[in-house]
């Protein structure tokens, strides 16, 4: 074996991608939070959402919790008003 064990680890196929930072004063957030705040701006329904994405209505919810606690949000107005003052929705 060499010393190097990183080289040796096998790759992970559905390895998440890496955080984005969408304003700089906010926390990074993962491609799945990012889809699940701009379809909540768009005004889609925790369902709507999980119909789309594949993913159950829980799981919408807990990354809608994960975003607004990043983005220090308490509402779901405050969470659209984010995304429009962001630009990563239009009005």
């Amino acid at each position: 074996m060499t010393g190097n064990s990183a080289a040796n680890k096998p790759v992970e196929a559905n390895r998440e991608s890496p955080p984005t930072r969408i304003s700089s004063n906010s926390w990074a957030l993962s491609k799945r939070e990012r889809e699940v705040l701009v379809l909540l701006a768009e005004g889609q329904s925790n369902k709507e959402i999980a119909f789309s994405l594949n993913i159950s209505v829980r799981t919408v919810e807990a990354h809608k919790s994960r975003v607004m606690l990043k983005l220090n949000l308490r509402s779901l107005a405050q969470l659209i008003r984010y995304a429009v003052k962001n630009k990563l929705v239009d009005i």
